[in-house]
């Protein structure tokens, strides 16, 4: 039998609700977004353990997190090399692709987030990438940020910090194979733990196709 038995909607059920539907007795937000990062499907879900400040993912936000992936994908591209390149006693085929198979998520919080770099609209004095609504967005280190010292905020999400998942995914995360060869072959006498800035951005426009 029923637990309503008015049938006006006040059993357990219909005010705690249940699945994707909290119910009206819930305090969470009711939409669609809220429930798909309340039950994991959301995509943010696999880079991010809890929400920012800036709340949930929107349509805005991952439009905001593609464009700027793509716009600094060159330079998050060439600055996670050079950390690869200066982390390597011996940059060989084997330690290479072990490397980078850590995968992005490991990669980016433990070699940008973790160091300070950020993607930002602050401090870029102009230089950078311009959005569409006319933002300019730099990629740069901030040493006194405070994920250097809390390193467990890199876990919350915000559409800034996913660019530079996605922009390593796009970069290398998708060309593995070819920035390993293309290193392999055009290293020409870059010793281990040697900074050339030439070599790593060539790596990332020629092998990671990071302008593409």
């Amino acid at each position: 039998s029923s637990l309503d038995s008015s049938g006006i909607g006040l059993d357990g059920p219909s005010l705690w609700g249940s699945g994707m539907d909290l119910g009206p007795a819930s305090m969470d937000d009711h939409s669609a977004a809220a429930a798909e990062w309340r039950t994991g499907v959301s995509p943010e879900h696999s880079r991010f353990s809890r929400l920012g400040a800036g709340g949930l993912p929107t349509s805005a936000g991952r439009r905001l997190a593609l464009e700027l992936s793509s716009g600094l994908a060159c330079r998050a591209c060439q600055h996670m090399l050079n950390e690869m390149w200066a982390n390597l006693t011996e940059p060989s085929n084997l330690s290479m692709r072990r490397w980078l198979s850590n995968g992005c998520v490991d990669l980016v919080r433990r070699h940008q987030f973790r160091k300070g770099w950020q993607v930002t609209s602050e401090g870029c004095d102009g230089a950078g990438y311009r959005t569409a609504d006319g933002t300019v967005w730099c990629f740069l280190q901030d040493v006194l940020a405070e994920v250097v010292r809390k390193p467990d905020l890199a876990q919350e999400y915000d559409p800034a910090k996913d660019a530079l998942f996605l922009a390593c995914e796009r970069t290398l995360g998708a060309n593995l194979d070819r920035v390993v060869a293309f290193l392999l072959k055009q290293r020409q006498g870059t010793w281990a733990m040697q900074r050339n800035e030439r070599f790593t951005g060539s790596a990332c426009a020629q092998a990671a196709c990071c302008d593409a």
